[in-house]
């Protein structure tokens, strides 16, 4: 042949991916079709592109020859030849192509499910995370040059470095997109604002890998009530002491380089919690889980963590608790120093007045000067419902009697500002920190501890909004249901005492509550149970019915409502005059049954007033307390026996099971098929209470089905409350008994039981008949009754 030459040619072959963002929202790029050539992966559909999407064209490059991918023809496509005019003559260079690596290129891409229109963030994120296999392989990727926005190419990087100092990890990110160094904080700013991409100093756009959103998502969340938002620049950072598990996993995924507590790793696992010495002035002991409970807590402390003490009902929360706070006085008795006076008037600041209850309770600790009450730095604080304030003064005075407490209670409270700085331990209500906040909230506190925590299951409730404003150096909240409805329930508690702990409602809402709740998301669980571990001690039971006693029992105190109250110092006033004129006639002997007649009526307005008067329509603060804590049972599926000496009592406590529709079981006197009603409490699993008169079911009754039984009203006749135990607490009893004495506070029986108290002889000896214990009161005896 003359006029032509043919020149075979060799090359190593290349790919190149070009990539066009798409401005026509309808039509696919025309580039994709070259010489009828059909394109990579082309999908029947693809005609709608989105804004978001891509144009994708592969090439494959031969020395300075590139020829479009076509699959189809790779089979027969040894070869391709192109035609080069030099003045009269033609080359014709005949390119040898790789088909095989061609093949495999495709193959590679159809794996990694690039097609011809993908998503921009998807594909850009998608080609850093593969840039050593795309380097490996010989495949760049380059944007169309006329594109209005250029996108980066390069690789990014993000660098952790976590060191663990006193009181919080102190955070180094570093992060590099090419040559660009991003500050952390900005680039946090953009995952809240739901960006993903942002512009570099060169003005090209940089693409927030994917893989960072997923790995260091709760890093980017849990990091917002810690840093200075306003300095976007700052690399440097602080992330608190609870979220040591968190930067135990970036550790252990290798995500971040972390200098980690080996002490503070302990806390993840219970068993190796070191054990601490009970404070010296402790009375009494703790059972081995109790002590296990207070080593917990003081661990916590050491670290300045919050916990959840979420232990059974009747497992002792507060005389662990009782003892921490002890230990706490103990330990920082440094900072009590002797007052040079105790003056009423004496200012701290310019702090603005506290509100204090008229009668203030003190008690003199033995290691401070008798001349001063001395002046506590912290005082820790004891948040709870209105009736359980009695049964903590109680607990305090019997367990740690150096505590110094003050109840602040009660619509006459004294502004005295003085007054916290002589007490270890405030004991208020929810109410009353709902008034108080502006006040309260310039207080640093030591511990601010909220027993029945579940008061503030609800973040948006006014109560729970109260508690955040106040200011601590630790805390710790008790509660034996800590989720009654909602995980969100957990949320409002853990955000009480690890602030920041399980991020935003927002992105708690997100990651956890709808996965769980919803979508039945185990591996959320599992993730959620992880995170929280560390900070809820829970023990039913069953796990610490080795270290219990066969019986364990509690006296609730109950506050009288004001109608109750008024009702009952009426009530009282009208007998008491009559019983004292009666003794002063005839004697205590003969005076028995006016006597009877008196405390009786009494007894049973402490009860309810509905019980002498049907007209009556105000509230009873031991029926409160008694819903409260049937409610918590029926929450936790635990069966119950509830005594009364006053079928009229039992009464209303069924107005109640009707109205809340609970299915139950009843015994009094005029009950003809007693074991009928036993049967059916012992073997139906959906009935969870049973009401029995103390009389009519004191004996004869074997009822080990249940595990907690109440006396709604213990009388003079501690044997016949013995006997309505027993009908739970017997042989073929698999479970610990827990028992629940409601006293309606200074009430004839809060009096009853300080006289059994104090009157031993009698408590030995079982008193069998009621009359008899009457005979045995002096006149002494009944003033202080009826006082």
């Amino acid at each position: 042949a003359e006029g032509f030459s043919i020149k075979t040619e060799q090359y190593p072959p290349v790919s190149i991916i070009y990539f066009t963002e798409n401005e026509d929202k309808t039509t696919p790029s025309p580039s994709l079709k070259v010489g009828g050539q059909t394109p990579l992966l082309q999908k029947e559909g693809l005609g709608v592109v989105s804004d978001n999407n891509l144009s994708l064209e592969i090439n494959f490059k031969y020395g300075d020859f590139s020829f479009l991918a076509d699959e189809n023809t790779l089979k027969d496509a040894k070869a391709s030849v192109s035609v080069e005019k030099i003045e009269n003559s033609f080359i014709f260079h005949r390119i040898k192509k790789d088909t095989a690596y061609e093949k495999s290129i495709l193959d590679f891409l159809k794996e990694n499910n690039i097609y011809p229109h993908t998503n921009k963030n998807i594909f850009l994120d998608w080609a850093n995370n593969h840039a050593e296999t795309l380097q490996r392989l010989k495949i760049t990727i380059q944007q169309n040059k006329t594109d209005s926005k250029q996108y980066f190419l390069g690789t990014s990087s993000i660098n952790i470095v976590i060191k663990e100092v006193k009181d919080w990890f102190d955070i180094n990110a570093k992060i590099m997109f090419g040559a660009f160094e991003v500050p952390f904080l900005k680039l946090r700013k953009y995952i809240f604002a739901g960006k993903t991409s942002f512009t570099l100093p060169n003005g090209e756009i940089a693409i927030i890998p994917q893989m960072w959103l997923d790995k260091y998502v709760d890093l980017f969340h849990n990091t917002q009530h810690f840093l200075d938002d306003e300095n976007t620049e700052n690399n440097h950072f602080q992330l608190q002491k609870h979220h040591f598990n968190l930067v135990q996993e970036l550790k252990d995924a290798q995500l971040a380089e972390v200098d980690f507590s080996k002490k503070l790793d302990k806390l993840r696992d219970f068993e190796q919690i070191e054990d601490y010495l009970l404070p010296i002035g402790f009375v009494g002991e703790l059972r081995p889980y109790q002590k296990a409970g207070y080593n917990w807590m003081r661990f916590l402390g050491d670290f300045g963590l919050g916990g959840c003490l979420a232990d059974d009902m009747g497992l002792g929360k507060t005389i662990q608790t009782i003892a921490l706070l002890l230990s706490e006085r103990e330990q920082n008795s440094n900072q009590t120093t002797p007052l040079a006076t105790a003056s009423p008037s004496l200012k701290v600041g310019e702090q603005a007045p506290l509100l204090f209850e008229e009668k203030l309770e003190v008690r003199q600790a033995p290691h401070l000067p008798k001349e001063g009450l001395g002046v506590v730095t912290n005082p820790s604080l004891i948040i709870l419902p209105t009736s359980l304030v009695h049964n903590w003064v109680i607990e305090i005075a019997k367990f740690a009697p150096s505590l110094r407490v003050l109840v602040y209670t009660g619509a006459k409270r004294e502004k005295k500002i003085a007054a916290f700085s002589h007490f270890d331990v405030i004991i208020t209500t929810y109410g009353i920190i709902r008034i108080d906040t502006p006040y309260l909230e310039k207080i640093l506190f030591n511990y601010i501890i909220l027993d029945e925590s579940q008061a503030i299951k609800n973040p948006s409730a006014n109560t729970s909004k109260a508690v955040l404003l106040l200011r601590s150096k630790k805390r710790l909240i008790l509660t034996g249901t800590p989720i009654e409805n909602t995980t969100m329930d957990l949320w409002s508690q853990m955000n009480f005492i690890n602030r920041g702990l399980l991020g935003t409602q927002t992105f708690f809402r997100k990651e956890f509550l709808n996965p769980i709740e919803k979508q039945e998301n185990l591996l959320k669980l599992k993730k959620l149970y992880a995170t929280i571990k560390p900070f809820i001690l829970r023990r039913d039971k069953k796990q610490v019915a080795k270290e219990l006693p066969d019986k364990v029992e509690s006296v609730l105190y109950c506050k009288m409502s004001k109608e109750q109250n008024e009702l009952y110092e009426r009530t009282k006033s009208h007998y008491r005059n009559q019983i004292l004129e009666e003794i002063e006639l005839n004697g205590v002997s003969k005076s028995q049954i006016l006597l009877l007649q008196g405390l009786t009526q009494l007894r049973q307005i402490a009860n309810h007033p509905k019980m002498i008067d049907n007209e009556y329509v105000g509230n009873s603060g031991k029926m409160e307390q008694i819903i409260e804590k049937i409610a918590v049972l029926l929450e936790n599926g635990k069966k119950m026996l509830i005594f009364s000496q006053f079928v009229k009592h039992l009464s209303l406590v069924r107005e109640y099971l009707d109205t809340q529709k609970v299915p139950y079981t009843y015994l009094d006197g005029s009950t003809k098929d007693r074991q009928t009603q036993v049967d059916i409490f012992q073997k139906d699993e959906n009935i969870k209470v049973f009401l029995i008169s103390l009389k009519a079911g004191g004996v004869g009754l074997n009822l080990t089905a249940a595990e907690y039984v109440f006396l709604l009203d213990p009388w003079w006749n501690p044997a016949a409350e013995a006997q309505a135990i027993d009908r739970a607490h017997r042989i073929g009893q698999k479970n610990v008994v827990f028992t629940y004495k409601f006293i309606s506070k200074n009430t004839v029986e809060e009096k009853i039981l300080a006289l059994q108290h104090n009157k031993k002889k009698l408590a030995n000896d079982l008193i069998n008949v009621e009359e008899s214990f009457m005979k045995s009161l002096s006149k002494e005896d009944i003033m202080a009754l009826l006082e």
